[in-house]
């Protein structure tokens, strides 16, 4: 797709489909996990949910894995601490419930203050957002035909998939509110988190809960980040669900809307979802990609190939936008015009460049903006000077950009030219 042979990515697509031995699971499979601690966090077996489950990514009953990243055992384990990484930091100290007092305390097994119905260390992780989701990912890419989509398994809390803040409960016994749930602001208004983007997000489950087999082992315990030595950390690289996706695209590009929101709906059907596209734009298959591949897919990434994509095919965005191959990453500005498709959803979907120096953070003194040159970041000026026999170019809208300098379209010409040297 990216060279534009959008036919021949179909093609290739419906091999992998329907001729290949794959195909979406559909029913519960493999070993039931049951999570962190099911008192206070039930999961209702489900297929999204086994489907995430590290044991069962590499399976053979497992016929949608297409290649998986294997993380387990001793010799070769990378410890993943996804809960603390992706997880908010409902234990901040800064988050509080009406009256004053700590929303969630955290104690160990063998503590005397230890209550097993609100654990939330064990069932959920000591999460402290390092990467916290953005609210386009919380609520509205979930959104299908007007109405937010909780019957979604990716998205269902009922089945304990997925956690919204409101769904905890405050567990100082000492206060008032003891036992009921999270609030983000008081009867009066007040802000009740000091930090909304670290502290306060809905998020999914099933993608970032990991056993930490060794902290599991010790009463003493009190942080769970995710998986630890001894853990299983198995990832998928590519599953059949992003092959139809992948199909979606092509089929989009081609103006076959229709065969594209078919493929969408076939994803969105294996998770329950109860709200079907009879057509998608491009960005109902962006959205449909962050439902089903969240923490898969190198999003930044994903959305700058769509970007170069879309400009191939001539086809409008979700907002009747259409954009050259020839100048849709050669722009530059902070302004809402133009820019790529990523640039426009960067616009749409995010606060950078509303405040008119950007996003502030809590201490108000740095300010954060999204330029439409930052398709691509600089290459370092010190490996430009280092290449002594060539000239390396650099992007588009950053110091010593030149026009002018070779650049390779195909490797065959770089191999020619390194014949040279």
């Amino acid at each position: 797709m990216a060279s534009g042979r959008f036919a021949e990515a179909e093609a290739q697509a419906n091999i992998l489909i329907n001729q290949s031995g794959y195909s979406l699971m559909q029913a519960n499979f493999g070993t039931f996990d049951p999570g962190g601690n099911p008192t206070t966090w039930t999961i209702t077996r489900n297929v999204v949910w086994d489907l995430h489950r590290p044991e069962n990514k590499v399976i053979a009953a497992n016929k949608e894995a297409i290649l998986v990243m294997p993380n387990g055992g001793v010799q070769s384990f990378l410890p993943f601490a996804s809960m603390r990484i992706f997880g908010p930091n409902w234990n901040s100290g800064t988050l509080t419930t009406p009256d004053g007092k700590q929303a969630a305390n955290r104690f160990a097994s063998n503590n005397a203050n230890y209550q097993a119905n609100y654990d939330y260390a064990r069932a959920l992780g000591r999460g402290i957002a390092t990467i916290s989701a953005s609210t386009y990912s919380q609520h509205p890419m979930w959104v299908v035909n007007g109405v937010e989509d909780k019957a979604d398994l990716r998205h269902n809390s009922t089945v304990g998939n997925w956690v919204n803040m409101e769904d905890l409960k405050y567990s100082d016994k000492t206060s008032t509110f003891y036992q009921q749930n999270f609030r983000m602001k008081s009867a009066a208004g007040v802000l009740l988190s000091k930090d909304t983007l670290r502290e306060w997000f809905d998020f999914p489950h099933y993608k970032i809960y990991l056993h930490d087999v060794v902290n599991e082992t010790n009463p003493n315990a009190t942080d769970f980040q995710g998986a630890s030595t001894g853990s299983k950390a198995h990832w998928y690289l590519y599953r059949l669900a992003e092959t139809y996706l992948l199909r979606a695209e092509a089929r989009f590009y081609q103006g076959n809307v229709t065969g594209a929101a078919q493929d969408v709906n076939v994803v969105r059907a294996r998770a329950k979802a109860t709200q079907m596209y009879t057509t998608v734009t491009i960005g109902d298959i962006c959205a449909e990609r962050g439902r089903e591949l969240y923490l898969e897919e190198w999003r930044n990434v994903e959305l700058k190939r769509i970007s170069h994509c879309l400009a191939l095919s001539g086809k409008p965005d979700e907002w009747g936008q259409t954009y050259s191959k020839t100048n849709w990453d050669k722009q530059a500005g902070v302004d809402s015009a133009g820019g790529s498709y990523w640039y426009q959803r960067i616009v749409h979907y995010t606060l950078y460049n509303k405040h008119p120096n950007g996003i502030v953070v809590p201490n108000g003194t740095k300010y954060y903006t999204m330029d439409k040159r930052n398709n691509y970041w600089p290459i370092p000026n010190s490996a430009i000077t280092a290449n002594i026999k060539g000239k390396l170019s650099q992007n588009f809208g950053y110091d010593g950009y030149d026009a002018s300098v070779k650049v390779w379209d195909k490797w065959q010409d770089a191999v020619a030219d390194e014949s040279q040297l």
